[in-house]
């Protein structure tokens, strides 16, 4: 595991994507917001050209070419419709199409609807010349306002580069007086006030224009803004997974291998302070050290430049024993024991590096299905993770600090804490997990932990001074021999416990399994 990132930005993938793959996201939204825009313009042009049908029937059955030569152009209104559905079928998902010919289409689009506004203007303007000198300024209006319509709506809603915006914009400014060249032109006679007209037209298509650019711009801004927060490193966040005290977790996907991952991530203003943020740090170095088949894999950790700290670990298919307990309650021996051994070998490892993981209970207990296989157990959330004095070689040299864990400071789950962690000890080992091992046990084989219906006050004070009751009193068929192995991990004072937990798991392996035959509730000698 390489040092974590620092100062990352969040669009790091885009640093070494592929173009195909920094381009994909673009195509998709692309595709998007022209299938929305050929549809609405084709929704649009049809009842405006069967309108304009309808209102000249009478004139089109004397002279059917009036139905091409009388504005607003009532057969080619109706094409431009058909052409829009065209290409919006052309776009349909599933239809594989590059940026660059997505590109074609937005340029095809744009380019039909400024030349057809073009002949639409041109016509008006040749039946309607007269009026410039009547109203200049009611004319420039209505004519600026249908090339403001294509301006704002092309500028405002299809993602562009800043270049490509410009460009784009200033072809539609341009082909805006094309109409009144080509009619001035031709005309020997130029209207009164004409200056006027050109002046207001100019004025409101280049506020027109300005609002295009300047709108587009600030969407597409706001867009990759929103991107970008759902982006950490080379991963796309995509779903909150959950929270909890040392941060929150979200589903997420590698932009290159498009691996589902989980991603924990603290912000800077959840962290309160320095010393949390590096408790959060060691949690993924210490992870990362770990290889057993049983505890979360960590692929990669890093810090953003906005101070948010995250590592990404192996996303989990599966529930935890904690709900696993709400949704079946008491599990039989046989699956406790399976459990039972499989968290002991990976808190074997932490423990060979100078481990503790201090957190040990149901909700950090994952029960995954991996490569087609049932009940594999994954040990979770190393965030209250201690080192051992005089075993830390393995450790990051800035993972054993002092700082992060004082004397005197209560940390872990009431419900699961050992006694010593109860008291605050200084130096909580190994012996410590074995409890919370025996703590989780009870609760897989009765469906609560040992001092359950209590408030976490005293629930503390009952794991420093009383003896939990044993689960072949509180459920009579599970065996005594592995009633014997809850017990001695339960035991008040360490040295009473198990000495690993590698001597725990071999007495396990010799544990019955098989459930007992009911019998009457004994009392504890």
């Amino acid at each position: 595991m390489s040092a974590p990132h620092r100062g990352t930005p969040y669009r790091l993938a885009n640093e070494v994507a592929t173009p195909a793959a920094r381009s994909e996201g673009l195509e998709e939204l692309l595709r998007g917001r022209l299938r929305i825009l050929t549809l609405l313009a084709a929704i649009t042009a049809v009842p405006f050209g069967v309108a304009t049908l309808v209102s000249n029937w009478t004139r089109i059955r004397r002279d059917p070419w009036a139905a091409i030569t009388i504005p607003p152009f009532a057969l080619p209104m109706l094409g431009m419709a058909a052409l829009m559905l065209t290409i919006w079928w052309v776009l349909r998902p599933g239809r594989p199409l590059v940026l660059r010919r997505l590109r074609v289409a937005e340029w095809l689009t744009i380019s039909a609807w400024a030349t057809f506004f073009v002949i639409v203007v041109a016509g008006d303007l040749r039946v309607v010349l007269t009026d410039v000198a009547r109203l200049p300024i009611d004319l420039a209006m209505a004519h600026a306002s249908m090339w403001g319509l294509l301006l704002v709506i092309w500028g405002v809603l299809l993602p562009s580069t800043p270049r490509v915006a410009t460009l784009r914009n200033a072809a539609l400014v341009g082909c805006t007086f094309l109409p009144d060249l080509v009619i001035l032109a031709s005309t020997a006679q130029r209207p009164e006030h004409l200056a006027v007209y050109l002046g207001a037209k100019t004025a409101m298509v280049l506020c027109y224009a300005a609002t295009a650019t300047y709108g587009g711009y600030r969407i597409e801004a706001l867009r990759r803004d929103a991107q970008d927060a759902r982006q950490m490193g080379q991963y796309v966040l995509t779903s909150p997974l959950g929270a909890g005290g040392m941060g929150e977790v979200y589903l997420a996907e590698h932009r290159l291998l498009r691996r589902p991952c989980a991603v924990k991530l603290i912000r800077p203003d959840q962290a309160g302070d320095a010393a949390t943020l590096r408790r959060f740090e060691r949690e993924a170095q210490a992870t990362a050290t770990l290889s057993h088949p049983s505890t979360v894999q960590v692929y990669d950790f890093g810090i953003a430049d906005d101070g948010t700290f995250y590592y990404v670990m192996e996303y989990l298919h599966g529930e935890t024993l904690d709900e696993l307990l709400r949704r079946e309650g008491p599990q039989s021996p046989g699956r406790t024991i399976m459990i039972l051994r499989a968290l002991c070998g990976a808190l074997q490892e932490a423990h060979d590096r100078g481990l503790v993981h201090r957190d040990l209970k149901p909700g950090n207990v994952m029960l995954c299905e991996l490569g087609g296989v049932r009940d594999m157990v994954k040990l979770l959330d190393f965030g209250l993770v201690a080192a051992v004095r005089g075993t830390t070689a393995d450790l990051p040299a800035d993972a054993t600090g002092t700082e992060a864990t004082l004397a005197g400071t209560v940390v872990g789950t009431p419900a699961y804490m050992s006694p010593e962690q109860v008291g605050g000890d200084a130096e909580v080992g190994p012996a410590s997990d074995l409890y919370s091992l025996g703590a989780v046990a009870h609760a897989l084989l009765t469906g609560g932990p040992p001092f359950a219906d209590r408030n976490p006050m005293q629930m503390m004070v009952a794991h420093l001074r009383e003896v939990p009751p044993r689960v072949d009193m509180l459920r009579p068929d599970v065996p005594s021999s592995l009633a014997d192995v809850v017990a001695r991990c339960l035991a008040k004072a360490p040295t009473e416990r198990f000495p690993d937990a590698r001597s725990l798991d071999e007495v396990l392996a010799v544990c019955d399994p098989a459930p007992v035959a009911a019998r009457e509730v004994r009392t504890v000698p």
